[in-house]
């Protein structure tokens, strides 16, 4: 579990930020990629939520 205190090497926080969070211009980036490209992104992401989501429902999550 991430402790609250955990930074980066900036210093910034890590609790609670969305991958967009740590990117600048994560929009951007999206935007630029084909449409082949950004399926397969999108079905990577769509696979890890699903791994998040079952290790939630096993373990739950503590805030």
């Amino acid at each position: 579990m991430m402790q609250q205190v955990e930074y980066t090497e900036p210093t910034c926080p890590l609790r609670n930020q969305t991958g967009s969070d740590g990117v600048q211009d994560f929009a951007a980036i999206l935007a630029r990629l084909s449409a082949e490209q950004y399926a397969a992104f999108q079905a990577e992401r769509a696979r890890c939520q699903q791994e998040f989501d079952q290790y939630i429902a096993a373990y739950g999550y503590h805030t």
